[in-house]
């Protein structure tokens, strides 16, 4: 039977629940993990990303130490260069435009090389990320953008890492449970966390939950003051570059073509944006990609394992 007393409970499963699990675990305190989905369904967006992961560097020294595998003959075919913390808090600062929280960025920033650095010794594998992120010039790879490795096997790779340290370090997984509540102490302190599993409502003590179920996209029904907004998105088509992105505010009755940002080549994912004054109502919203040979996202998409089709 299940213990209801942790040390910590984190929710949510992709990478950073994980890795926050596994840190809490090193310093010899129980951890219990909760996650809303299946197992078989496990890693939140996590799984379905390429596994790119941006960190701050100075030389090639400190990429061999994360890829040692790298050759002489390889690292010549490649202008890795060096991407400094002022220029990962620069690309912070311009696509937050300045909105960002300055001392969190400079955190995540400083410690963003120690961060891979432990991810690596945690098992996970990285590779260099020459195919969607760089282009071929004079026979040398150059990357864009400060992002320059991926996780091997993308983000199912790094999330089978990280469960497989999470199990030598035995962390517990609760499936297919979520999280509805928090409670506190009389001195405002958390106590404990409410959750379902299953047909049962149960009450764990701990005297700290990690939430980290995600938070950067919208869930179904959610909910945005009215106003001037900035919709955001990435597309991506494996066969050529995005020469449009279409936005419906209607649930695809109306169209309206996005701003699609550089840099913008073959194969690699592009950003896009549509302002939009919003105003009070019930709004579907939905997105469209086509690419330069003029394959477009369809609107229903067929079942595809892993989601990885469109």
């Amino acid at each position: 039977m299940s213990k209801l007393k942790y040390d910590i409970v984190v929710v949510g499963a992709g990478n950073a629940a994980l890795c926050a699990a596994i840190a809490a675990a090193e310093q010899s305190v129980s951890v219990l993990v909760l996650e809303r989905a299946p197992k078989q369904a496990r890693g939140g967006n996590s799984y379905f990303t390429d596994g790119a992961i941006r960190f701050a560097y100075k030389n090639l020294d400190q990429i061999r130490e994360i890829l040692p595998e790298l050759t002489e003959t390889r690292a010549a075919q490649c202008d890795l260069g060096s991407y400094t913390e002022e220029n990962y808090l620069e690309t912070l600062i311009n696509l937050s435009q300045g909105k960002i929280d300055r001392d969190l960025a400079r955190t995540l920033v400083s410690s963003s090389y120690q961060t891979i650095q432990w991810m690596h010794q945690q098992g996970v594998k990285f590779a260099l990320l020459d195919r969607n992120q760089a282009f071929k010039s004079k026979g040398r790879y150059h990357f864009w953008g400060g992002l320059i490795l991926k996780a091997v096997g993308r983000g199912v790779g790094s999330i089978e890492s990280l469960f497989a340290r999470a199990v030598d370090l035995g962390i517990e997984v609760w499936y297919e449970t979520r999280a509805i509540g928090l409670i506190k102490n009389t001195q405002g302190q958390i106590s404990g966390i409410k959750i379902k599993r299953g047909q049962k409502t149960l009450t764990l003590e701990t005297a700290a939950v990690i939430l980290a179920s995600g938070g950067f996209e919208l869930p179904w029904d959610g909910e945005i003051s009215s106003g001037k907004r900035l919709l955001r998105g990435r597309s991506w088509s494996g066969v050529d570059k995005i020469s449009k992105v279409e936005v419906s505010l209607d649930n695809g009755r109306n169209w309206q073509l996005a701003r699609l940002r550089q840099p913008n080549l073959s194969q690699a994912w592009v950003r896009w944006d549509l302002e939009w004054n919003a105003r009070p109502g019930h709004y579907q919203l939905l997105a469209r990609a086509t690419d330069s040979q003029g394959n477009r996202q369809p609107d229903l998409v067929p079942f595809n394992q892993k989601g990885y089709l469109y």
